[in-house]
């Protein structure tokens, strides 16, 4: 009887487990509509916390990764806006010397160093949402202008006419989609964050008092140029 009891229990609980362990390996993460692929690593689910490999997602949202194995230190950053640093185990992390809360720790598995992915990205200030049809985290990306957001998946951008200055059009540097901008009637005098954007096909700068139009000279339309 007690044989066959201990089957049963074994039976009951490969059923419960295996939908866990399949969703576990079936999780997918998309920044703004674009698959991770994370080489080898899949994401895991510790804790009902959703943990990714650090380089998978981070060096995928632009940011270089640096670690330095004697402290068990995660650094991150992008451009001089975002940094960030994450010690294994540590139930915090900060942010541009900000110290925010995880709800589970970073920590090593299988050789890699797996990030809590929900706390992290949105503590950077983007966005991930959970799509239960899909077993998919699903990041989306923006930037921030004088307090509005504006997602880096767009393609055209109307920012005229808001007293904008050289310090406020800096992240545009990040709007890698950005193909029409509009930003006349500003205080824009250095245009350099343009430089950047490969992908920009018009920009309206009329009405601004730019001193060097050369960041803009791969772009095919530009409005207000002397």
């Amino acid at each position: 009887m007690r044989k066959i009891l201990a089957i049963m229990l074994t039976g009951l609980a490969m059923v419960i487990l295996a939908p866990i362990a399949l969703q576990a390996n079936d999780i997918n993460v998309t920044i703004d509509s674009v698959a991770v692929d994370f080489a080898g690593q899949p994401p895991v689910i510790v804790d009902g916390r959703t943990l990714v490999p650090v380089r998978g997602v981070f060096e995928a949202l632009d940011f270089e990764v640096e670690w330095e194995q004697a402290t068990q230190t995660v650094t991150m950053w992008r451009g001089a806006h975002f940094w960030i640093e994450i010690v294994i185990g540590s139930p915090t992390f900060m942010f541009n010397h900000e110290e925010i809360v995880l709800d589970v720790p970073a920590q090593i598995i299988d050789g890699r160093t797996m990030l809590p992915i929900r706390a992290v990205v949105e503590g950077v200030g983007y966005s991930a949402n959970w799509d239960g049809g899909t077993g998919t985290v699903v990041i989306d990306t923006y930037i921030i202008i004088r307090g509005v957001r504006y997602s880096r998946s767009n393609d055209m951008l109307f920012l005229m006419e808001s007293n904008l200055t050289n310090e406020d059009i800096l992240p545009l540097a990040y709007m890698g989609r950005l193909a029409w901008l509009y930003l006349q009637n500003n205080n824009i005098s250095d245009i350099s964050p343009l430089a950047e954007l490969e992908s920009l096909e018009f920009v309206n700068l009329s009405g601004n008092p730019i001193v060097d139009w050369s960041p803009v000279g791969h772009v095919g339309d530009v409005y207000g140029r002397p």
